[in-house]
């Protein structure tokens, strides 16, 4: 009886562990994917070659970024995340 009552328990445990791993919040893009999604946009946008992104995350849906183009000049990008696609939403040149 004892040996029963302990596999009962620990399967309960294991099926509460696996439910809990399935309701892991969802994650948006890391930090140097933002970057590198950044410089590709502003390459595209400005037809001219991008030398560095930097950014900072404000939130997990937000960053600011600066980047470095080769022209030697310096842009600040605010960009919105979209938790759902783990893709950039939005990204506003000042």
């Amino acid at each position: 009886m004892r040996h029963r009552t302990f596999a009962a328990c620990a399967l309960l445990v294991l099926a509460v562990e696996l439910l809990a791993l399935g309701r892991q919040p969802v994650r948006g893009p890391s930090t140097a994917e933002v970057e590198r999604i950044v410089a590709g946009e502003l390459q595209v946008r400005n037809h001219e070659p991008v030398s560095d992104v930097r950014c900072v995350r404000r939130a997990d849906d937000a960053a600011t970024c600066v980047a470095l183009m080769y022209g030697g000049w310096r842009t600040r990008v605010a960009v919105t995340i979209d938790f759902e696609t783990r893709r950039v939403e939005s990204i506003v040149e000042s």
